[in-house]
């Protein structure tokens, strides 16, 4: 792997607003000469409108299914693809990143724009898993941010299966980008603190905790590790493939043992505390 160049060009393979804010702050390191962005669907396979609802009705329960016609109807009244939201936004919030929305992140047509853009490192942020078509294109390969500490916690929902562990922090990788999920060569970790006793509903503590501690502290990490490499050649450790496992998305089943364990856990912290004030002999 060679060192940087001067220009130096950074693409942002991205679908949601977290990529983008990556892209704002990417955008702003001295090193970086220019940021393309390119948000695309989440889904690789458009499904069914009835398989799309039993899905929903799995992970989310009847609640989801509901806020998601809402959300369909909403968007249907105003006009407004989901595609148009982010671009409003990504203008908004990192105006000096060249933006596309692409239907299909592996069209002959985005392969097409990659290549014209000829940028120098890749950056993916919470995409479906992408080919080695897209991300070997830029010069340097391409790096993930992954929410979980590789190689104990790869795969979906960031600190949610942590606290159905009672596993008391969440990490975060930076890793090189490879044919196998979460699994490549780790450039930075870091861990952030969890309370596996949050007050209220743990789901809900776990929204908050997403966007106010691991999401701004996962960009920060990504962004300095793009620094380092504006820089030239950073180090990076293989992944022990004894240590990894694997986690899907959490079913309306596993969030209901989630709450049921975070109970049980503050019915024995009450019950430690009791007996800790029990006079002795």
């Amino acid at each position: 792997m060679t060192g940087a160049t001067a220009p130096f060009c950074v693409l942002v393979l991205t679908v949601n607003r977290i990529g983008l804010d990556a892209a704002a702050e990417i955008a702003r390191l001295p090193g970086v000469s220019r940021v393309a962005a390119l948000t695309g669907p989440m889904a690789l396979r458009k499904r069914p409108p009835l398989r799309k609802a039993l899905r929903m009705w799995r992970y989310g329960g009847a609640s989801a299914v509901l806020r998601g016609a809402a959300a369909r109807g909403l968007r249907a009244l105003r006009g407004e693809p989901p595609a148009a939201r982010l671009a409003e936004y990504a203008a908004q919030r990192c105006p000096g990143v060249e933006y596309e929305h692409v239907a299909d992140f592996h069209s002959a047509s985005t392969l097409e724009r990659v290549r014209a853009l000829a940028p120098d490192l890749g950056v993916v942020v919470a995409t479906p898993r992408l080919l080695p078509s897209l991300f070997r294109l830029p010069r340097l390969g391409s790096i993930n941010l992954h929410f979980g500490h590789a190689p104990e916690y790869r795969g979906s929902a960031p600190a949610f299966w942590e606290l159905y562990e009672g596993t008391p922090e969440v990490g975060l990788t930076v890793h090189w980008v490879n044919e196998r999920l979460d699994q490549g060569d780790i450039i930075l970790q870091e861990r952030l603190p969890l309370d596996l006793m949050p007050p209220g509903d743990p789901m809900r503590y776990l929204t908050r905790y997403w966007r106010e501690q691991l999401a701004p502290a996962g960009i920060r990490l990504l962004v300095t590790a793009v620094e380092r490499l504006t820089q030239g050649p950073v180090p990076a450790r293989a992944q022990d493939p004894a240590r990894g496992r694997f986690f899907l998305r959490p079913t309306g089943r596993d969030k209901r043992e989630l709450r049921r364990r975070v109970r049980a856990r503050r019915v024995g912290a009450r019950r430690a505390g009791r007996s800790t004030l029990t006079p002795s002999g």
